[in-house]
């Protein structure tokens, strides 16, 4: 799949009589197509990851930067403690409810 960044065209491949009109920058090819036309293309990959694995990634890279290179374990992160559940702060009330 390929679009043009002039137009927002999309080309499910480029016409062989495209012509170059100039050198590919930063990927981009200028072709002049038969019909006249101009357009700036560049090939679209698909996506590997969906939104959730980037997130899921994002914050294990939070976790290596803050935690991992300096050297703490946090009480309630999820990587550095990854069998423990978060460890729940109780306040006062609720010490006093456990005693009764």
């Amino acid at each position: 799949m390929y679009r043009c960044r002039i137009c927002s065209k999309e080309f499910s491949e480029i016409p062989k009589d495209a012509v170059p009109a100039s050198q590919m920058w930063h990927g981009y090819q200028l072709l002049r197509f038969k019909n006249g036309e101009v357009h700036d293309i560049k090939e679209i990959r698909p996506r590997c990851l969906n939104q959730e694995q980037v997130s899921a990634r994002a914050k294990f890279g939070a976790h290596t930067r803050r935690h991992v290179n300096r050297n703490i374990k946090k009480e309630n992160c999820q990587f550095c403690f990854p069998s423990q559940e978060p460890i729940k702060k109780f306040t006062a009330l609720d010490a006093e409810e456990k005693k009764l």
